[in-house]
């Protein structure tokens, strides 16, 4: 026999069959030669059905508890932002969906250095729990940001004008979660303001902040994904707010509120952005909008990718129809992206989406 390209073929007719010692026939070589070729074309076939190593591809892995969708085709994408998705059951623990959530994105060890002072920014604007961030998520936030061996961790944030940042953290639960998972709890009221430059700024060129949040090294943004009456959404963008004094929040409203945001984001810019779409805060917002049990985190090093893939989530909530176009209405999105703050174009943001089972 001979073998060529890992396909055995009889001896042509000119040579014996060493075995047998009888010739082969004209007609039995070329039907032999026919059989070989279909051989080949058929490994062919399977080598371009199957992703070489290295290539991007559409897949669905499944184990005993996570399957895994990328929205990566068979050609590449264009560099832009990495949004991870993780979706679970229902009554899912928050600490497995924040664990993935960063697995994901690389791993925490490696998105962020060793050492570092970090600032954990939740939501705590209100009192009424389905406003503020689930100090669950909070709380699975901080413990995977330990496992870096941080300086300090730093839990903080100022509420909306009139309302108590204390007594915001104690009725939401947030300050008690926070302390039990090992971080310090700030007020921001009651630290120094600071002023921060804004290079890039168009309705204003600097913006007071609070001391906490300038001195540390890693803001790790915590929002709720929900509606919001003045800017249709509130998630990572929006959220940032809470780092300025409430006379900044006073000039925003009156500037112009959007463009206000984009601004501030261009100069105070989340580092990692882990937003709790555990429940989605529909229909309306800040408060009292009609809540979504969705069992999802949202992640990404782009606070401006992130916003985007969170508002379609949002909007899908609500039975929008036209998800892209509903995100490309949101100003303080848009804006954002054209201060360089992160990706807004939908084609220049790669998914990746988890399911836990």
């Amino acid at each position: 026999m001979l073998c060529k390209d890992g396909v055995s073929v009889d001896k042509p007719e000119t040579e014996k069959n060493a075995s047998s010692g009888n010739p082969i026939g004209r007609r039995s070589f070329l039907k032999l030669l026919v059989a070989a070729a279909a051989v080949l074309a058929g490994l062919k076939a399977l080598d371009l059905i199957l992703p070489r190593r290295g290539e991007p591809e559409t897949r669905t892995t499944t184990s005993a508890s996570v399957s895994t969708t990328t929205s990566a085709g068979t050609t590449p994408l264009p560099k832009g932002s990495v949004v991870v998705i993780v979706r679970g059951p229902m009554g899912v623990n928050p600490q497995l969906l924040v664990d993935k959530a960063l697995e994901m994105l690389g791993g925490v060890e490696k998105l962020i250095p060793s050492g570092a002072s970090l600032l954990v920014k939740p939501n705590l604007g209100f009192y009424e729990k389905d406003a503020t961030t689930d100090p669950r998520v909070t709380s699975a936030v901080i413990r995977a940001l330990k496992r870096t061996a941080p300086t300090r961790v730093i839990v903080g944030d100022s509420s909306v004008r009139g309302n108590d940042v204390e007594y915001a953290l104690q009725v939401t639960g947030t300050r008690s979660a926070a302390e039990e998972a090992g971080a310090e709890v700030r007020d921001f009221r009651k630290d120094q303001a600071v002023t921060v430059n804004l290079p890039k700024g168009i309705a204003m060129n600097s913006v007071n902040v609070f001391k906490t949040v300038r001195d540390c090294s890693y803001i790790v943004n915590v929002p709720r994904l929900k509606r919001h009456s003045a800017t249709v959404l509130t998630i990572s963008l929006k959220n940032m707010m809470g780092t300025v004094t409430d006379s900044e929040k006073g000039r925003f409203h009156q500037v112009d509120l959007n463009q206000c945001i984009a601004d501030l984001n261009s100069g105070v810019r989340p580092n990692l952005v882990i937003i709790d779409a555990t429940k989605i805060m529909t229909k309306r917002g800040p408060t009292g909008g009609i809540m979504v049990e969705s069992n999802m985190i949202i992640a990404s090093l782009d606070p401006v990718a992130a916003d985007v893939i969170a508002a379609e989530e949002l909007f899908r909530a609500e039975g929008i129809n036209d998800l892209r176009g509903s995100v490309s209405r949101v100003e303080h999105i848009q804006r954002a992206a054209g201060l360089g703050v992160g990706v807004a174009d939908r084609s220049k943001i790669e998914i990746i989406d988890v399911k836990i089972t």
